[in-house]
């Protein structure tokens, strides 16, 4: 009678570590993909907090020409400019006019570096809104007046 219950404890404690050992990589392998995500989670909240642009109706982008497209005949110019601290790549850019995605400067590539910016052109009327929306969703808006 001793040593049937030796041998259970015995199986019983080889079938607890054996159970253990295959939990323990899986709880191992969520934990650390539970890691990834807040790091990613983390990258992308900063770098959203870091992009920053502006739309500006002179190309000199003063304060008190924010926010604001002057329409002229035919095409409109305003210039974007980022006034953050990180690259924005300039053909990931969205432009919304009046709620509607529309295209600009067919040629937009390459990079858009702190401090810099460009001329835009579109066709637009007074009453227009224009949103220009980032890769990681910052955004701005300008009224056409």
């Amino acid at each position: 009678m001793g040593f049937g219950i030796s041998v259970a404890t015995a199986i019983i404690a080889i079938g607890l570590i054996l159970t253990a050992t295959v939990h323990y990589e899986r709880v191992s392998n969520s934990c650390e993909s539970l890691q990834d995500a807040r790091d990613e989670k983390h990258a992308m909240r900063l770098s959203e907090l870091d992009t920053v642009i502006g739309v500006y109706s002179t190309s000199q982008c003063r304060y008190e020409d924010r926010g604001e497209i002057e329409n002229t005949s035919g095409s409109d110019n305003f210039y974007i400019k980022n006034t953050g601290t990180t690259s924005i790549d300039k053909a990931d850019l969205i432009v919304l006019v009046n709620g509607a995605i529309d295209s600009f400067n067919p040629e937009l590539s390459g990079w858009l570096y702190p401090g810099d910016g460009f001329q835009a052109t579109l066709d637009l009327d007074i009453g227009y809104d224009v949103k220009i929306v980032t890769a990681n969703g910052r955004s701005v808006h300008a009224g056409v007046v």
